[in-house]
């Protein structure tokens, strides 16, 4: 049974869910848990795609894929 919210709730999910980012982080983790590596990897091979159709097709995309680097700890 889906959980019932009320429209004060629905405003939190709404501010939650609003990048597009985060809507890929739900695909990725939807088949279950990954370590900070396979979501780091993911995330760079669909920026690597993204840059490659902008210059073969000419084409504008705007997006929130920054250029990614690897955080260190140090």
């Amino acid at each position: 049974m889906a959980k019932e919210i009320d429209l004060e709730n629905l405003g939190n999910y709404v501010k939650a869910l609003h990048c597009k980012i985060r809507w890929v982080l739900i695909d990725i983790l939807r088949e279950g848990p990954k370590t900070s590596e396979e979501i780091f990897n993911y995330l760079k091979s669909i920026n690597q795609q993204k840059k490659r159709n902008i210059q073969s097709h000419g084409m504008y995309s705007k997006g929130d894929f920054k250029s990614l680097k690897k955080p260190s700890l140090y």
